[in-house]
């Protein structure tokens, strides 16, 4: 086929194993002074290498998307389940607030005050969190491998 296709005008790339090796098999027309074609070049490169490499990045690869799964669905189930307590704490903090803001000192106000500026942050991190969470789940990585 390659041949055929070479004396037809056209280059022919292929990669094949052969006796257990990877190669990249470049076929070309060779043209004389009037552009005919009157022999064909073929030229074998050991890939060997670079098949390694192509098959050790897939590996990685696999492993880093099952990793950043792992991290998403942690990062999902933390901040589901983070934002139960923080309601609690910031109800009873508006109790205290409202029900004890007469018989607290200046310092009590000052507590409550920090406590729920603390818990209104730690919302803000827990919606971030949330939001990455949704966002991580929506991309992929390409597996697709470019040849330098």
């Amino acid at each position: 086929q390659a041949v055929n296709q070479t004396f037809a005008g056209q280059d022919f790339y292929t990669e094949e194993k052969l006796d257990g090796n990877y190669y990249e098999i470049s076929t070309l027309p060779l043209r004389d002074d009037q552009d005919n074609i009157y022999s064909v070049l073929t030229i074998y490169r050991n890939i060997n290498t670079y098949k390694m490499i192509q098959e050790e990045l897939q590996m990685k690869i696999a492993a880093l998307e099952k990793s950043n799964e792992n991290l998403q669905q942690f990062a999902y189930v933390a901040s589901h389940d983070l934002q139960e307590p923080l309601r609690k704490i910031r109800a009873f903090g508006d109790r205290l607030s409202t029900r004890y803001q007469d018989v607290l000192d200046a310092t009590g106000q000052d507590y409550i005050r920090r406590m729920q500026n603390a818990a209104a942050r730690m919302q803000v991190l827990i919606n971030d969190l949330l939001k990455f969470s949704r966002v991580a789940r929506k991309m992929s990585f390409s597996n697709r491998l470019t040849q330098i």
